[in-house]
């Protein structure tokens, strides 16, 4: 599996020299804080669009958290939508349908207009 990764890493870099390369470290890596260093392998690796929070004015939902936007799912990206409609829009009336679909439509240009970085995203485990 191993030489699979490597490999796999080796092409998406060559095919995609101007991207950057990124790491996601599970936290069972760095599980304590005694160390300095750990040893990892790479479990996975994807070209995904990032966005690493920021200048969006709330710490609730954008200044200290990192979104990924994967081609093969666009859960995070929900979630990062509806928390926007939900939480941070004002709404005077949330259990009204249209309310929330406005709402909703509105938390998705803001989403889409966010600064996403694409990278290739390696994966990290134990």
């Amino acid at each position: 599996m191993r030489d699979f990764i490597t490999r796999e890493l080796l092409k998406v870099a060559s095919d995609n020299p101007e991207l950057p390369i990124k790491f996601m470290v599970d936290s069972e890596v760095v599980a304590d804080d005694f160390h300095e260093w750990w040893l990892a392998e790479a479990q996975r690796v994807e070209i995904a669009d990032i966005y690493l929070g920021g200048g969006l004015g709330d710490r609730r939902w954008g200044d200290d958290c990192l979104y990924v936007r994967h081609k093969s799912s666009n859960q995070n990206r929900t979630a990062l939508i509806e928390y926007i409609a939900e939480n941070q829009l004002d709404l005077t009336s949330l259990g009204d349908c249209e309310v929330y679909e406005e709402a909703y439509e509105t938390a998705k240009e803001i989403v889409e207009k966010l600064p996403w970085q694409k990278v290739i995203l390696v994966y990290v485990g134990v």
